[in-house]
């Protein structure tokens, strides 16, 4: 009779084994479906507005353009002047700023993907006004570090980090900065709007060999 009970409740055990098994095993495959469709479905869940995703805006601006191989754009190129109006080879960049938790910037900016953007790039557009000024330079964490000298009307400028700028180039739509990588500073550099693109432009900042670091959408008002 002992025997006969051990052998019940042995095969109790098997069975809830087995079961158990089962379900944890389809638990884990749902959850691996519910993932690849995640990641599959990233594109349309953007283009249905899901808040659960935002892309970069330069990333959906690029589409405004027919673009070109950067390497093209240097070999054929027309080459503009600038004008290097500040320059810091020692700056390093900042992994947190107390300015980061100043309350007119956390108030004008509550999203952090502000900060997440500003850390993805190298190159960025000068803002036009004092009051755009401010919560650039914070989210670049260069608040402080910078003078700043009122950008004329018929100019652009461009900041660009931890690189060297050697020239400029540019082909249709297209303006290519060629600067070598560095692991600190800045630049800030104007160019005259006459000697670029009208309407719009997709700035690249390249390695003198062609390879892209960073890049940034312009459409012109």
């Amino acid at each position: 009779m002992k025997k006969k009970w051990l052998v019940v409740v042995g095969g109790v055990i098997v069975i809830l084994s087995f079961v158990l098994f089962g379900c944890a095993q389809r638990s884990a495959n749902d959850r691996q479906v519910d993932y690849r469709v995640g990641t599959q479905g990233i594109n349309d869940n953007q283009r249905n507005n899901d808040k659960s995703f935002k892309y970069s805006s330069r990333r959906e601006t690029t589409r405004e353009f027919q673009e070109v191989p950067i390497k093209e754009v240097l070999s054929r190129g027309k080459t503009i002047k600038f004008t290097l109006k500040a320059e810091n080879k020692d700056w390093i960049r900042p992994t947190y700023s107390k300015a980061w938790d100043d309350p007119l910037f956390k108030e004008r900016f509550p999203d952090p993907s502000v900060l997440v953007e500003a850390a993805m790039h190298r190159l960025f557009e000068l803002p036009a006004g004092t009051s755009l000024s401010f919560p650039f330079y914070v989210s670049i964490g260069l608040d402080g570090a910078i003078s700043e000298a009122d950008l004329p009307a018929d100019y652009i400028g461009f900041l660009i980090v931890n690189s060297r700028i050697n020239g400029i180039m540019t082909l249709n739509k297209q303006v290519a900065i060629t600067a070598e990588p560095a692991r600190s500073g800045y630049q800030i550099i104007w160019i005259n709007r006459t000697e670029l693109p009208r309407d719009k432009m997709l700035v690249s900042l390249v390695t003198p060999d062609g390879y892209e670091v960073d890049y940034l959408p312009i459409i012109l008002q």
